[in-house]
């Protein structure tokens, strides 16, 4: 990966956890299944390919970003979990949602993990799944090297 696109990448995830306009109390303990990298729909890998995630921020700030490899959108919002619910509320359009969740090994590839809401509520579907490789799979390797194809955002 050259260093324009680290350098973008860097900024991106810096961004999101810099600005966290409604700290929710949570602590860096509290749900860490959901935080660190982001759970993708698919993993688009040249330009022109549908793509959506969710990246959920210890801190109770989150992105989810969706689009075409080189035409992406952003929205911000903030998230919790209460009574194992996952609450999102988007800041751009002031919709609050609430979805059950669980997080758990895919079955058909052991390195990685699938977080499935139980009605997305970008996606307006009973069911979807996003994805993400194990942690205990991704030690020792560069933390960008996985996300070099996303530049095109």
């Amino acid at each position: 990966m050259n260093s324009f696109g680290r350098v973008i990448l860097i900024a991106l995830f810096t961004a999101s956890a810099a600005v966290c306009l409604g700290w929710n109390g949570q602590t860096g303990r509290d749900h860490q299944e959901l935080f660190g990298d982001p759970w993708r729909s698919t993993e688009a890998k040249e330009t022109g390919q549908f793509l959506s995630f969710y990246y959920f921020h210890p801190d109770g700030d989150g992105l989810y970003r969706f689009g075409k490899l080189g035409k992406v959108l952003t929205e911000r919002f903030s998230w919790s979990v209460s009574g194992g619910e996952l609450i999102i509320h988007f800041r751009n359009t002031g919709e609050k949602a609430r979805t059950t969740y669980r997080v758990e090994p895919a079955r058909d590839r052991r390195d990685v993990v699938k977080l499935t809401l139980a009605k997305d509520p970008r996606e307006n579907r009973q069911s979807f799944s996003y994805f993400r490789d194990r942690p205990d799979r991704r030690a020792g390797r560069d933390p960008l090297e996985r996300w070099q194809h996303v530049v095109g955002f």
